[in-house]
């Protein structure tokens, strides 16, 4: 039997939700890379924050573009104020992102999992969750060898995930993926 710890409750790590990339005009806006799904996401999550200089941040939307969106901060209203923002990591707790839907993971859940194959042979842990344009790849961590390898993450290869217990089964294949150096 696997041996995995249950976890009552999940950990409330700080979530990366996007990036000031730059100064937008001169009424101390800024641009926002999102790495949220949908880009006006960012502006709904009730405290973001800079976790380098521990300021929270009040975003409104003025326009949205494929992934970034133009936006005001409450307190910043010079271009001068914006370009100081430049490159501002923005974060928010765990927590504050709804409940995923059936068969879907977010990354931050994701890292740190066990991985193991079906006869119970521990492969390693989630290190990363990577997608390169041909789908969602799973870096893991072979404690072992000490090498880090991808592995699909998809249907056809994992055969089950769960959160509570850290726990990813995944169907065993010989053929090598890609060693992350």
């Amino acid at each position: 039997m696997i041996n995995a710890l249950k976890s009552t409750e999940l950990p409330d790590p700080d979530i990366c939700v996007g990036m000031i990339t730059s100064a937008s005009g001169i009424k101390g806006y800024v641009k926002i890379k999102c790495f949220t799904e949908n880009p006006e996401d960012i502006a709904t999550f009730k405290h973001v924050f800079d976790l380098e200089q521990d300021r929270d941040f009040s975003i409104k939307i003025i326009s949205v573009r494929d992934t970034y969106v133009i936006a005001s901060l409450a307190g910043i209203t010079s271009r001068n104020e914006a370009e100081a923002l430049q490159n501002t990591k923005l974060y928010i707790k765990r927590s504050e992102l709804s409940i995923s839907a059936e068969e879907e993971f977010y990354h931050a859940d994701l890292l740190g999992c066990k991985v193991y194959f079906e006869n119970e042979l521990l492969v390693g842990e989630v290190k990363n969750v990577c997608n390169f344009g041909a789908g969602d790849l799973i870096e893991i961590h072979d404690a072992v060898a000490n090498k880090d390898f991808f592995y699909p993450f998809n249907k056809e290869f994992i055969k089950s995930v769960d959160i509570e217990s850290r726990v990813i089964i995944a169907v065993q294949f010989n053929e090598s993926i890609a060693i992350a150096e």
